[in-house]
């Protein structure tokens, strides 16, 4: 992965309780994650249209010398 590229995800199905949540249910997601400067950054954020952000968070992962 080449500086600046970034790698998305999307969530394309939910079920709760063994049933399906129609597509406009779904929380929007914007989720993905960056290498930079050899650390793993992260992003993650769910939210719905009227009612906005429900959870987001972020970090940066290093791996260490063991």
């Amino acid at each position: 992965m080449g500086l600046g590229e970034r790698l998305l995800w999307r969530c394309l199905k939910v079920n709760f309780l063994g049933f399906s949540i129609p597509r406009w249910l779904i929380p929007k997601t914007n989720a993905y994650k960056t290498i930079e400067n050899g650390k793993y950054c992260f992003h993650v954020e769910f939210s719905l249209p009227i009612i906005g952000t429900l959870v987001s968070y972020q970090g940066l992962l290093r791996a260490e010398n063991t």
